[in-house]
């Protein structure tokens, strides 16, 4: 039981480190899409 009840710990700890991963990706890529829009407004070579 205890072995049970430490690798479901694990497992939920594995997909919560998941998820903020995945979240702090999606925010990259959210900011990188701002900078770009960005310097479409300022690059005059574009």
């Amino acid at each position: 039981m205890e072995l049970e009840k430490t690798a479901t710990e694990e497992q939920d700890a594995a997909i919560s480190k998941n998820k903020k991963i995945t979240e702090d990706y999606k925010k990259c890529f959210e900011k990188i899409d701002q900078l770009e829009k960005s310097r479409k407004l300022f690059d005059k070579t574009k």
